[in-house]
């Protein structure tokens, strides 16, 4: 399609493990920029910058926030010592300076790991839509039967996030959520047409 990538610093000709992206440019001239925390062999993606090609100014932009985690192994990878002990906490979204939207995922420290529970979208009046819920079961007797809170326990609805019901179209997904579990699950997303 034209398009071209930069893999590795340009400044940088040392020898690395790993050369992860960072500038991508279209045949019309937009150009996505990537910049990591750097901790040769480990890269954590800091942030994502858009730019048009008529403009100087970043657009838009992605920025990642981590916290420490202590439940990560040390490895070697391509003969360097390598350990992944960061975990994602935020993701904030920025059009034209003015924050768009902040995810924030939460995490809770079960069977000696971090399981990301949820994840939350607001915006910077602290309006947004409902979390984002991860359930993993219950690890302690996996297999076994056991129940999930799966009702709601409000009277908030998709829809009630649109300001009338022609705003909105809804798609539903129904089927088998649960491993070694015959009841169905169903899943109510916002469909937008292009």
């Amino acid at each position: 399609d034209g398009s071209k990538a930069t893999f590795g610093e340009k400044d940088d000709l040392s020898q690395q493990a790993v050369y992860p992206i960072t500038l991508w440019e279209d045949i019309f001239g937009n150009v996505i920029e990537y910049e990591y925390y750097s901790n040769s062999p480990n890269y954590r993606i800091s942030d994502i910058r858009f730019k048009h090609k008529n403009n100087d100014e970043y657009e838009g932009s992605l920025s990642f926030e981590y916290s420490s985690r202590f439940d990560y192994l040390n490895t070697y990878f391509a003969g360097e010592y390598s350990t992944q002990d960061q975990l994602l906490k935020t993701v904030t979204s920025i059009s034209n300076g003015d924050t768009l939207c902040t995810y924030n995922l939460s995490h809770q420290f079960k069977s000696e790991v971090n399981l990301l529970t949820s994840i939350e979208c607001t915006n910077p009046s602290n309006k947004g839509l409902r979390p984002l819920q991860f359930s993993y079961g219950n690890l302690d007797n996996y297999g076994e039967t056991f129940n999930h809170d799966i009702y709601l326990n409000t009277n908030i609805f998709l829809s009630s996030y649109f300001p009338s019901s022609s705003d909105i179209k809804l798609e539903y997904h129904r089927g088998k959520m649960l491993a070694n579990n015959y009841k169905d699950g169903l899943v109510i997303l916002p469909y937008f047409e292009n």
